[in-house]
């Protein structure tokens, strides 16, 4: 039993992989604790790292383990990478991407081009079939002038049966090549948080973020000034020599336990 409490809260922002599921299985108690919130009329958001889908395949996937989401709540790392392209160089602005089929198609349905000779930005994210090819192409266009993005740098993410390597491998390939750092588009960056409390009118002091890693999501927290929950169902555990530093307002076991400290 909790004795502190979350109060005057509009929305929760949770992290996807290892706080509401784990690879294709859903966190015990995690849709109904989004039913609870909701049921409350507090807003859900969905904020990720993840750069291999698209929002609306975000969604579907998360809606098949039982729990409720639109895609206009999700912001994920790849909708960022083209958000923060077209901002900078505009719709129809050319893009080369070591990076999975349907992140590709994403950032394509924003109006950008899919371009291998002279685009605007190369974007490096998780790629389950990357190649020497993919890596030596964007170290080709980068060294000609591409802008250099990066959706994310996680070491690894959780899966089922433990985890797996994550975007930072190859990014961190690219990177060491071009010997240059990339803009970086997901956590613990506060672009995409921004994004989302301005686009939902929503205040700092109104939310509050629920994730499974230290290094992303608590870091964030911190670093924009909000609320911040740990839950111990994803990574948290391997980062443990981080509490010193990083210190989340509330550590649940998980998502279970959250709507007992809300008020």
């Amino acid at each position: 039993m909790h004795a502190r409490k979350i109060k005057n809260i509009k929305a929760v922002i949770f992290d996807l992989d290892g706080t509401l599921y784990r690879g294709m299985k859903a966190i015990d108690g995690a849709s109904e604790c989004i039913k609870q919130l909701r049921a409350k009329g507090i807003g859900v958001f969905f904020l990720s790292n993840a750069g291999t889908n698209k929002r609306e395949e975000m969604a579907a996937k998360i809606r098949s383990i039982g729990i409720e989401a639109r895609a206009e709540e999700i912001y994920s790392s790849a909708y960022g990478a083209a958000r923060y392209i077209i901002e900078k160089y505009g719709k129809g602005s050319g893009f080369y991407a070591v990076a999975e089929k349907s992140m590709i198609e994403e950032l394509e349905s924003f109006g950008l081009v899919y371009d291998e000779n002279t685009p605007k930005a190369v974007v490096v994210s998780l790629d389950r079939t990357v190649t020497y090819e993919k890596i030596a192409k964007a170290y080709l266009l980068i060294k000609k002038g591409a802008e250099f993005i990066a959706t994310n740098k996680d070491p690894d993410y959780p899966v089922e049966d433990g985890t797996r390597p994550g975007a930072g491998a190859i990014v961190g390939a690219v990177e060491a090549s071009v010997r240059q750092k990339p803009v970086l588009i997901g956590k613990p960056t506060t672009r995409l948080i921004s994004w989302l409390l301005k686009d939902n009118d929503l205040k700092k002091k109104d939310v509050v973020l629920v994730g499974d890693s230290l290094i992303t999501d608590i870091s964030l927290a911190k670093k924009i000034g909000i609320k911040s929950v740990l839950v111990l169902t994803g990574i948290a555990t391997k980062e443990e020599k981080m509490f010193k530093t990083v210190k989340p307002d509330f550590v649940i076991e998980s998502v279970k336990d959250l709507p007992s400290i809300i008020e």
